[in-house]
């Protein structure tokens, strides 16, 4: 299932985002994604239940 995932996320930025990847800032690019991908996975891990505690469930 994670080889899905990311493969998955390596086609969107890859190839549905190709612009992206222009000229030499194809890495800065592939780390600013892996960084974003790390804080969404964080905020949606850690701070979703502690806010459901707080103000109850989300939907």
């Amino acid at each position: 299932m994670a080889f899905a995932a990311g493969a998955m996320i390596f086609v969107v930025v890859d190839e549905i985002i190709p612009e992206t990847h222009g000229k030499e800032y194809a890495r800065l690019v592939t780390f600013g994604v892996i960084i974003g991908f790390v804080i969404m996975m964080f905020l949606d891990n850690f701070i979703e239940p502690i806010l459901s505690n707080l103000i109850g469930p989300v939907t």
